[in-house]
């Protein structure tokens, strides 16, 4: 069996020991997670105050899309909002899912008008249900 010097196996433990230290010191400050590790936001954040489809222009049959206001009521600056939009019409249920994206700072209302049910006949202003399913 070959003997190892002593001077090696100090050395490795010094190196380990200073390694440990630097690894003790940047959990100790708090480092943010890596990006991989980023819980997504809550979608509850959003609070949607308003939200209709909009009516027929003259001698038209067909909705002129959805407007919705909301607020971010979260403590951070949203990036994109996904809704999902349930309207009946005389052909049934139909579920639209489409996003807002921008800068949206806390508490700051924000009201947009979407495509979203242009292709579709009109069955009055108030979708089945209007949500956040999520944010970012």
């Amino acid at each position: 069996m070959r003997k190892v010097p002593r001077v090696i196996r100090t050395r490795f433990c010094t190196r380990l020991y200073a390694v440990a230290a630097a690894s003790a010191a940047l959990l100790a400050l708090g480092l943010p997670p890596a990006a991989s590790a980023q819980v997504p936001a809550d979608p509850h954040v959003v609070k949607i105050s308003h939200c209709v489809v909009g009516k027929p222009r003259p001698f038209s049959h067909r909705a002129t899309g959805t407007s919705i206001a909301y607020t971010n009521t979260g403590p951070t600056v949203l990036h994109g909002v996904t809704f999902q939009v349930d309207y009946r019409t005389p052909d049934g249920l139909l579920t639209r899912t489409f996003e807002d994206a921008g800068i949206f700072a806390p508490n700051e209302p924000v009201r947009h008008h979407f495509a979203a049910y242009t292709d579709v006949e009109y069955s009055g202003p108030k979708p089945v249900s209007c949500i956040v399913t999520a944010v970012r």
